[in-house]
């Protein structure tokens, strides 16, 4: 029977390779997530140590084993990976390598390409495809100026991500309004 963790579009459903390195991955997510939770200053030092720690211990990893792809890692643990990567603003060139790494990945079908995407939105000034940008007031995710605004739904389309207006919801319900979010849950759940 397969775990949940490895159910992926990429690659039949197995066991990842390596559960050791997996179970490693999700610790460090476990360590990202710890000072990323709603209301918490994400300019603190001790979110600033966390990051240089994971981001440590990721190349480490990538030296040791290549980026660790949902065969070899689980699906969660090479999600884990990424986000590690996406919260190392403090060092873009870290960034701008891991990019070039993951555009050859996702080249080859070994990992989604939405993840290039949220990295290169990440890294560009204007973004491509609308994945970076801010909560206002109303507690509505709001993007980061856009390169091709006009033909964002189609750039996005090509690296498998739905249309801008459907992620905008998105983004708002789980990131801007979280506690909302998970009030209507649990409203939900005692109907």
């Amino acid at each position: 029977m397969c775990a949940l963790s490895c159910v992926s579009l990429l690659a039949p459903c197995a066991e990842p390779s390596n559960p050791t390195l997996r179970t490693k991955l999700l610790e460090l997510r476990e360590q990202d997530q710890r000072y990323r939770q709603p209301g918490m200053d994400l300019n603190s030092p001790l979110l600033a140590q966390a990051d240089a720690s994971n981001r440590d211990a990721l190349r480490k990893i990538i030296a040791e084993y290549g980026w660790p792809t949902s065969d070899v890692a689980g699906l969660d643990g090479s999600q884990a990976a990424f986000l590690i990567v996406q919260h190392s603003n403090q060092e873009p060139a870290f960034q701008q390598s891991m990019l070039s790494l993951l555009q050859g990945l996702a080249a080859q079908g070994r990992v989604p390409a939405d993840q290039v995407a949220f990295l290169q939105d990440r890294l560009a000034k204007p973004q491509i495809y609308g994945t970076q940008g801010s909560c206002d007031d109303a507690g509505r995710f709001v993007p980061r100026e856009i390169k091709d605004p006009s033909n964002v739904d189609s750039l996005r389309a090509a690296m498998g991500m739905g249309p801008l207006a459907e992620y905008i919801e998105f983004a708002s319900e789980g990131v801007c309004r979280p506690r909302d979010a998970q009030q209507t849950h649990a409203a939900r759940r005692d109907e």
